[in-house]
């Protein structure tokens, strides 16, 4: 017995199917639904926003340090520089017989920088313990041991006209963020 086969032109395709094309569409459209986000929200991370929240939770910081380790604590300004940290006073344990001299007078326990094109200003009120004086280059911000702050307000201002103050109460040590202030 003979088999007939019969033989069929092969077609060749110079180009994609619609199907190939739809299905890359889709994985494209996916795609653009979890990056898009992800742009937008790490833009929106250097605005006004994000640097106002930071600076509010490294004041909340200062203020938990002081109240945990019974000792002051800093929250250290500087608008030239753009930068923001903590400092608390160095541990000195009275059985270590260490030099004055060789004691770190203070001990870094957060920063944070500020992007360029958003401006600080400190105002301090009538609880603030001093102000800056011309032998310091930043603003500091004390926060005692039971629970005090200098009374103070801290200024942002973005590019486009954007402000936020946040207002750091002298006798409770609590912070409150106000936007749109001036």
């Amino acid at each position: 017995m003979k088999c007939i086969r019969r033989q069929t032109a092969a077609y060749t395709t110079a180009g994609f199917t619609l199907l190939e094309l739809m299905v890359v569409l889709m994985l494209i459209a996916m795609l653009s639904t979890f990056i898009v986000p992800s742009i937008t929200s790490s833009a929106r991370e250097k605005g006004l926003d994000a640097v106002s929240g930071r600076l509010r939770e490294l004041a909340d910081f200062s203020y938990m340090t002081a109240v945990t380790r019974q000792r002051p604590t800093v929250l250290n300004v500087d608008p030239r520089r753009g930068r923001c940290w903590v400092t608390t006073a160095a541990v000195s344990l009275p059985w270590l017989e260490t030099p004055q001299e060789e004691r770190p007078p203070s001990r870094v326990l957060a920063s944070m920088a500020v992007p360029e094109g958003i401006r600080i200003d400190v105002q301090y009120g009538e609880r603030a313990s001093f102000e800056r004086t011309s032998s310091r280059e930043w603003d500091t911000i004390t926060f005692r041991s039971d629970g005090q702050a200098d009374d103070v307000a801290i200024l942002l201002e973005n590019e486009a006209g954007q402000r936020v103050e946040i207002a750091i109460q002298g006798v409770t040590g609590e912070t409150r963020l106000e936007e749109d202030v001036w």
